[in-house]
């Protein structure tokens, strides 16, 4: 079982990853489906998705966060004023500063309010020091 030693897994850790990813494609392919009914919709989800996907299987981290940044817009809001809007799997924190030391892709995204917003888009660790964030492998 090279490839396990490989991943640093054990059989069911690979099991859980594999089975996660597979759900992942499903989801996707029913995405594409939909989208191909109703080409107005869901225009980006199914490459995002493929991406996101392959990126986390050609890094093999189960541990990377995806990490999305984009400018402030409402920076003039925040008493510190800090520029950048930090997505780490979702959550947001505002930072002065964004140091990234990983490849790193734009994207545009539709947000719940039907906004487009462009995005950097990376996988990794996020470390904090006071109001800045740097992204490592």
């Amino acid at each position: 079982m090279g490839h396990l030693k490989d991943m640093g897994m054990n059989y069911f850790m690979h099991m859980i990853r594999a089975f996660s990813f597979a759900f992942e494609m499903f989801v996707g392919v029913v995405v594409l489906l939909i989208h191909g009914v109703i080409p107005s919709v869901f225009c980006k989800e199914a490459s995002n998705r493929v991406a996101d996907i392959y990126y986390r299987m050609k890094s093999g981290d189960s541990e990377s966060n995806r990490i999305l940044v984009r400018f402030n817009t409402k920076y003039k809001e925040d008493d510190l004023r800090r520029n950048w809007r930090v997505l780490i799997n979702g959550e947001e924190t505002l930072a002065h500063d964004v140091y990234i030391n990983v490849p790193t892709e734009t994207i545009v995204e539709p947000i719940a309010t039907g906004e487009i917003k462009y995005h950097f888009l990376c996988w990794g660790s996020a470390r904090f020091s006071e109001n800045h964030i740097a992204v490592i492998e």
